[in-house]
């Protein structure tokens, strides 16, 4: 399973954004065994003031796929809307890679 997180945010956190992403979330992230981590930026931004980025990563196992994201990464998003409110937001899809 890959869990993709959308993050949508104003352009004035974006340091403390990426900081906060590679060394707390990524790495809360690897350490629950997610493997295949990826940081792209979206290149379509609906505000000018606004950048948008999606982190992706994989489990083989699906259930410990959700259980890091509904619990120690929702935890992490969670403060990160207590500290930045809605200079951030973000969402989630679950996705299973298929053959073409």
């Amino acid at each position: 399973m890959i869990v993709n997180t959308s993050f949508h945010i104003y352009r004035p956190i974006l340091d403390d954004f990426l900081t906060w992403l590679r060394t707390v979330y990524a790495t809360s992230a690897r350490e629950a065994g997610m493997s295949d981590l990826r940081l792209s930026r979206i290149d379509f931004q609906p505000d000018p003031e606004t950048l948008s980025f999606a982190f992706s990563a994989a489990h083989s196992d699906d259930e410990a796929a959700r259980r890091w994201h509904d619990n120690a990464g929702g935890e992490l998003r969670a403060a990160l809307s207590e500290k930045f409110g809605e200079r951030v937001l973000y969402f989630t899809t679950y996705m299973e890679e298929m053959d073409v």
